[in-house]
C-alpha cells in the first residue's frame, strides 16, 4: 500500500472453497474446487481507508492429481540371511504419468533410524547394507512422490547373520 496502511484480502472462486493465510512471502490462497476444469478466481486488496480497492480476476485450470501407486517390491525377503546385501526394486507409477521419486528409511525394533540404505531416488532401487545391520527385527518405510502427493508402505523383516554350527567329525 503506498500509504503503508494494513491490507486485507478477499478471495473468491467460482466453485469450491478457499483458504487464505498470511505467509512470509505475502498472502497465500488455496482453492479446493469441487470440479476439474477452468475456474475463475477473484482477488481483492483493500486498505480499509475509504472505498478504494484493487481487484484482479484470473482463470486457472484445475485437474485432479491422483496419488502415485506402489505395485510391488521385488527382492524383498522377510527372513533375511545377511550373507549378502538385500537389493530391492520398488515398482511404482503415477496415474498421470508424472515423474516419481523414491525415499526410504530403515528403523530397528527400538525405533532407531539405521543408516544402512542406498536409495536410487529416481529409479526405485534400494540396497540394504548387510554390514550395517545386526540380528533383529526391522521396518523398511518406503515412500513414492509425484511432487504433490505421496504414498507410503512399510515392510517388516528379520535380519539374521547367525550361521548354523558345522559338525567337523564324529568320535
Amino acid at each position: 500500500d503506498p500509504d503503508n496502511d494494513e491490507i486485507s484480502y478477499t478471495f473468491e472462486s467460482s466453485t469450491g472453497s478457499s483458504i487464505c493465510e498470511e505467509g512470509s512471502e505475502g498472502n497465500l490462497c488455496i482453492v479446493s474446487p469441487d470440479t476439474q476444469g477452468w475456474i475463475k478466481v477473484n482477488i481483492t486488496a483493500a486498505d480499509g481507508q475509504g472505498t478504494a480497492s484493487t481487484s484482479i480476476s484470473q482463470w486457472i485450470y484445475v485437474r485432479d492429481n491422483p496419488v502415485p501407486e506402489i505395485r510391488g517390491v521385488s527382492g524383498f525377503n522377510s527372513s533375511w540371511k545377511t550373507e549378502s546385501h538385500m537389493s530391492l526394486i520398488v515398482d511404482a507409477y503415477d496415474p498421470l504419468g508424472e515423474h516419481v521419486t523414491y525415499a526410504a528409511t530403515l528403523i530397528d525394533s527400538s525405533n532407531t533410524l539405521v543408516d544402512a540404505l542406498t536409495i536410487g531416488r529416481d529409479d526405485g532401487t534400494i540396497v540394504i547394507d548387510k554390514d550395517a545391520v545386526d540380528n533383529g527385527d526391522y521396518t523398511l518405510r518406503l515412500s513414492v512422490s509425484d511432487g504433490v502427493n505421496e504414498v507410503t508402505a512399510s515392510l517388516q523383516f528379520r535380519a539374521d547373520n547367525n550361521t548354523p554350527p558345522v559338525i567337523n567329525f564324529i568320535y
